[in-house]
């Protein structure tokens, strides 16, 4: 009986001593759990629909050359009638067009072409400079290759974009050759994007539009960065002014370290301030054909000292 006793005896001091154990170990836990260090609420970021013109006019050209070459080789100008705005002049122009070189007997074939440029003319018209590289085949001798330039108007008519009209691009070689004169040094696209970045963050910072801010960002993991930073930012405080200092310039790698001071207004209704450094890693996007470009961030690191 004693024995008994003192079995259940240990077993009770065994159990308390493990209760008390555990308990402290939750205990433990809740504190390290319970910081001061405050859990971020998810900011929502919008994006602004981005304007499709050139898109839409592009996929125009595209599909209208490619038609005008099915119109002309089967003699049946509904093939491209979709595309050209009814009644203008290069509906009817084409209608002629169509019929005379199918009674002809001439066929075409499409070899490639390129879009130059796009101009705002006016409310929903715009200008369209194109190169065309066409195969024209003859009945009765060898075809011959041609490059034609041209100068389309095309319209909008509610959503849809049609080509009204066409011209020679009469100064073709002068245009080129005075567009690669005017071609941008190596980094005056960085340079470009360096002196904007700041506005762009705090447009973001204020608004939670990133458009413009996904637009600068070469891949995700730059974006999410940056989304990151701002997340903070916007957890702590609102009213956002952003400076950037630029404290090495990349002049070959375009890598730049810069400084960003961020002041904002914090929940305590006082003025708080954000200062951090990056390394800035950028890319120029140039465009062979347009002779065009702008740069992106490909990478961002901060700088902990």
């Amino acid at each position: 009986m004693k024995k008994i006793l003192v079995l259940n005896l240990a077993f009770l001091i065994l159990t308390a001593c493990n209760s008390e154990s555990v308990s402290y170990k939750i205990n433990n836990t809740d504190q390290i759990t319970n910081t001061d260090i405050p859990v971020e609420t998810e900011i929502i970021f919008t994006e602004r629909q981005l304007d499709n013109t050139m898109d839409e006019i592009s996929k125009l050209i595209k599909y209208y050359e490619k038609n005008l070459i099915e119109a002309i080789n089967k003699g049946t100008f509904s093939f491209v009638e979709p595309n050209l705005l009814p009644d203008s002049n290069l509906f009817v122009a084409q209608k002629k067009l169509v019929n005379n070189l199918f009674t002809r007997k001439i066929t075409e074939e499409f070899q490639n072409s390129e879009i130059y440029r796009t101009y705002y003319i006016d409310i929903n018209k715009f200008d369209v400079e194109v190169a065309e590289n066409i195969k024209i085949n003859y009945p009765d001798k060898e075809g011959i290759l041609r490059e034609y330039h041209w100068i389309y108007s095309v319209e909008k008519v509610g959503e849809s974009y049609f080509l009204s009209d066409i011209k020679e691009w009469a100064n073709f070689e002068q245009d080129i050759e005075q567009r690669m004169g005017a071609v941008k040094a190596d980094g005056f696209y960085v340079d470009e994007l360096l002196e904007s970045y700041p506005k762009a963050l705090e447009e973001c910072l204020n608004t939670l539009d990133i458009t413009e801010i996904k637009r600068i960002s070469a891949n995700e993991t730059v974006l999410n960065k940056q989304k990151s930073i701002m997340t903070g930012l916007l957890n702590n405080g609102s009213e956002f002014s952003v400076k950037m200092t630029i404290l090495d310039y990349g002049e070959v790698d375009y890598i730049n370290v810069g400084q960003l001071t961020i002041s904002y207004t914090n929940k305590a209704n006082k003025q708080g301030k954000f200062r951090r450094k990056y390394s800035f890693e950028f890319d120029e996007i140039r465009d062979e054909v347009t002779y065009e470009g702008y740069a992106v961030i490909k990478n961002l690191k901060e700088i902990n000292e």
